[in-house]
């Protein structure tokens, strides 16, 4: 079996982990190599907000719909540390996942679905980084 193939066979092997970890995620996760980098600290800060900003008259997904309703498509999720230990990056994905606002069907089919990682903006804000 050549490298190619070995790559392939890893990638596989950790979209089906991830599919089973997050078996409703309403986004696809591109932003690891590895399963074990779910529990790598993600943040020391108690609370953090994530930001998707998807939404906006620049993405001609959103290009059908009035520039005062697009604001209410931009998102801040708040994460909080929980029992005191560090925020993770299963937790940052789980809450995502799990928030009405990536389950909502008009943020879940933006063809930008890919989340590729996060934008570190200020100490306790992150952009979710999406593509195609």
């Amino acid at each position: 079996m050549n490298e190619e193939d070995l790559d392939e066979l890893k990638y596989n092997k950790l979209f089906k982990d991830l599919d089973e970890i997050f078996p409703n995620c309403p986004f696809s996760i591109s932003c690891i190599d590895d399963i074990m980098e779910l529990d790598e600290v993600f943040t020391k800060e108690k609370t953090i907000i994530i930001k998707d900003n998807r939404a906006s008259q620049w993405n001609y997904y959103y290009s059908n719909i009035d520039k005062n309703e697009l604001s209410q498509y931009v998102n801040y999720l708040v994460v909080k540390q929980k029992n005191n230990k560090p925020i993770t990056l299963r937790q940052v994905l789980t809450e995502m996942s799990n928030s009405v606002h990536y389950n909502d069907d008009i943020i879940s089919e933006d063809f930008h679905n890919f989340l590729e990682g996060f934008d570190k903006t200020t100490d306790i804000q992150y952009v979710a980084s999406f593509g195609s």
